[in-house]
């Protein structure tokens, strides 16, 4: 991660370039996911370098795996010496930001794959002539950096960058200061002084001193952003008892404006662009057009009516890390100390989650589903303690995970929201440019939460058109199941399951004793099972009303009570066929007095012993 970062700025141009108003625009692919998007994409740039093989095409997406996926099966049409995939690979020693320089420098001609990444960390001048595509909005342009430390043991590191700036525009009422470049040359030197500070973090990554890399790579964010046109960067102060403890906080907006101003065409693919932060910054800060591209022929929605989403905290309750950490005790004082189940003491994020969890498998049960794994999203730190078995966990960052359709249903209980320092960094700064800064913080909550919300749950069937298997989403509250209906307007917001705690342990209760009737049933079954003869199961079922997909599913449900119980005959052959293998070891029994002692056919016997490996 520190090597792209260093990359990132190894050749980034220090300002930006005047432009005619007829430049400033982005030609925006919208569209639903699944929606075929890079279909329509890869259609124009076959027929572009159809039309004119002498031309240069970046096609940027986020992920290595969306550029193997276009490069090796979508760009079927073009020559394959007009198309070139440049990431990063160990066995090459030369950057990516180089390999990709050699080429644009010597002229290339042709469809040239990159990631993100690698785009905005060219030197804007190679774009020049070129026309850019862009899979998926790149948010990460929005750059936020915070940089914190006591004012007794400020950094070495942070001298330079102190002597080269100049503190104005204070603000007394709320305690900052803006902080810019002395003089024009100044910003030159704090460019330098940070590219060296970049090749430091570097540097400190590769020998493992990931602590010190990324105190290098901060201060470095602070003089990029104090270098750029559109970098803007306060310094406040927390008294506390004697100490006073300083706060650097940037935020930098000009990567995108770069590209824009300097590719011949840029064209945007996203779902949710619109109503992001960037789209918001560019649109209202930099002054840039984005054109919708019309006929497409790619939907904007799911039309897909039997989605259910089940929210599970209603009113003004919003999911968020700090609320999800607190104790439980903090959902309106619901005495959880009444039922000795709750003895334990739990965070609201372990008892909604286990709740979301009962959510969707008493609603699979309850329509009659054959049980198949779910989706799960979780913050990195809860991964570890939410292992489930009927559950599939998968990264908030999921473009380009496609492998998931056969998935019908998810639980997303990530709280991503922004950080108070983000949101104090985006406020000073809509106040100073005179930007609604309400609405920026709106936008930066849609690109933060709501919009990979969306992303992960439509890894699932929901993006297959032909599919017609009902969807159910769980998601931590009424906001974030009412932002959905912008992409799955026909979907129903089920709020039977509000976690509205009055209601909570009696719905336990219900889904307790749903479960203690599903477990005597399949007792019954198994029990019976050792009553009939082979070729008569069908008669077991008819006594109990059962079809063998519900046995199979009370089956996995159940499989380690039955085991332990002896009730699977999977498990009693093999138990059987040691037992034999014993006599015949310990005892000196012959197989066949063996077999009969126990009860088991010889070549039955035979069978599970190569079947079970008894040796």
């Amino acid at each position: 991660m520190v090597a792209l970062l260093f990359e990132f700025y190894e050749e980034v141009t220090l300002v930006d370039t005047v432009v005619t108003e007829e430049m400033k625009r982005i030609h925006l692919i919208n569209g639903r996911c699944g929606g075929n998007k890079t279909g329509y994409i890869v259609a124009q740039i076959e027929s572009a370098l159809s039309e004119n093989p002498d031309q240069c095409i970046i096609y940027a997406a986020p992920t290595k795996l969306v550029l193997d996926e276009v490069f090796s099966n979508r760009l079927m049409g073009v020559d394959p010496t007009r198309k070139r995939l440049i990431v990063s690979d160990e066995n090459i020693n030369e950057s990516v930001n180089t390999r990709i320089t050699e080429f644009l420098t010597e002229g290339y001609c042709g469809c040239l794959l990159i990631t993100h990444a690698a785009l905005f960390a060219l030197d804007a001048n190679l774009l020049a002539d070129k026309w850019v595509i862009i899979d998926e909005s790149p948010e990460q342009t929005v750059k936020f950096t915070c940089v914190e430390f006591l004012e007794n043991e400020q950094p070495s590191e942070l001298n330079r960058f102190n002597g080269l700036t100049v503190i104005c525009t204070p603000n007394s009422s709320e305690h900052y200061s803006r902080i810019t470049p002395s003089s024009l040359e100044n910003a030159q030197l704090l460019f330098e002084e940070g590219k060296r500070l970049k090749y430091e973090s570097y540097r400190h990554a590769e020998m493992g001193q990931n602590k010190r890399a990324k105190k290098f790579a901060d201060i470095a964010s602070l003089c990029f952003a104090a270098a750029s046109e559109h970098g803007y960067i306060y310094l406040s102060s927390l008294m506390d008892n004697e100490t006073t403890e300083l706060i650097y906080r940037s935020i930098e907006t000009g990567d995108m404006v770069r590209v824009v101003n300097h590719a011949s065409k840029v064209w945007l693919a996203s779902a949710d662009f619109e109503g992001g932060l960037l789209h918001f910054l560019l649109t209202n800060y930099h002054g840039l057009s984005i054109v919708p591209i019309e006929d497409t022929g790619i939907p904007l929605e799911h039309d897909k009516t039997n989605v259910t989403i089940l929210p599970l905290l209603g009113g003004d309750k919003q999911w968020s890390k700090t609320f999800a950490e607190s104790n439980r005790a903090a959902l309106e004082g619901f005495d959880f100390s009444e039922d000795p189940s709750y003895s334990c003491d739990k965070t609201i994020f372990t008892e909604l989650f286990e709740f979301g969890i009962y959510c969707i498998q008493a609603e699979i049960y309850e329509n009659n589903e054959q049980q198949t794994k779910s989706l799960m999203f979780v913050n990195v730190a809860k991964q570890s303690e939410c292992e489930h078995e009927d559950f599939i966990q998968v990264s908030t960052q999921s473009h380009g995970q496609n492998s998931y359709q056969i998935q019908n249903h998810a639980i997303w209980m990530a709280a991503l929201l922004p950080s108070p320092n983000e949101t104090y960094a985006l406020k000073w700064f809509c106040r100073e440019v005179n930007i609604d800064h309400e609405a920026a913080k709106t936008c930066l909550k849609h690109t933060r939460q709501y919009a990979p919300m969306y992303q992960g749950l439509a890894r699932t069937s929901l993006r297959v058109e032909a599919s017609t298997n009902p969807n159910l989403f769980v998601v931590p509250d009424t906001a974030s199941a009412q932002v959905l209906l912008k992409w799955i307007p026909n979907a129903t917001i089920d709020t039977k399951y509000l976690f509205t705690l009055k209601e909570l342990k009696k719905k336990k209760q219900e889904l307790d004793a749903a479960k203690e009737q599903r477990r005597s049933i399949v007792f019954s079954i198994f029990e019976a099972k050792f009553t009939v003869k082979h070729g008569r199961m069908a008669e077991v079922y008819g006594w109990f009303n059962v079809d063998s997909k519900q046995v199979s599913r009370y089956k996995d449900e159940f499989y380690d009570e039955l085991s332990k119980a002896g009730l699977l005959p999977e498990v009693i052959d093999e138990q059987r066929a040691r037992e034999v293998h014993r006599l015949i070891q310990l005892e000196g029994m012959t197989i066949n007095k063996a077999c009969n002692i126990v009860g088991v056919n010889r070549n039955k016997y035979l069978r599970d012993k190569d079947k079970y490996s008894i040796n």
